[in-house]
């Protein structure tokens, strides 16, 4: 497999090294197009990077569902920076319902509590907390996402329950 990861080392620099802000904004909708629907994961991993730089919630939101689970987390990623947003809030909602409990819940809350308005994450945070039966790296998820400004009050609320062990 060595000559397959040498064969696509370069193609991979490539795409990590690209600017994609200087792909004009009359192109992208056509590239992006071609990128979501790739057949190598890794490609569509870079793709996230590219839907950012252009703001391109629609085909980040899309990405979250790529069967490669890197892929996911590269959408996820790239999707909490672009800030607040009702329909990504929405969907990344609907998605940590979704799944169970482990590595891609916590990521799935990482990203919630970036494009959600403070009011809906902190309450979800709350309930993170207070559910002492809960998966417990979640749990310290939440604690780190409180650690922003905006979720002093939920933090103050409950340093008696954080204070505890854990159960």
């Amino acid at each position: 497999f060595s000559e397959l990861d040498r064969a696509w080392a370069e193609p991979e620099r490539e795409l990590l090294l690209c600017d994609w802000s200087a792909v004009p904004s009359d192109a992208r909708d056509a590239l992006g197009g071609v990128l979501l629907e790739w057949p190598d994961a890794t490609v569509r991993y870079h793709a996230a990077r590219a839907f950012e730089t252009w703001r391109d919630e629609h085909r980040l939101l899309r990405l979250l569902d790529d069967p490669s689970p890197g892929v996911a987390t590269s959408a996820s990623y790239h999707l909490a920076s672009l800030g607040p947003s009702a329909r990504a809030a929405s969907r990344v909602r609907r998605r940590f319902d979704a799944l169970p409990f482990g590595a891609r819940k916590s990521e799935a809350f990482t990203t919630y509590a970036a494009v959600a308005e403070p009011s809906e994450w902190h309450g979800l945070a709350r309930a993170i907390l207070t559910d002492a039966d809960g998966d417990q790296s979640l749990r310290v998820t939440a604690v780190y996402a409180l650690g922003h400004p905006s979720a002093s009050g939920v933090v103050a609320e409950q340093l008696h329950f954080l204070a505890g062990p854990p159960r």
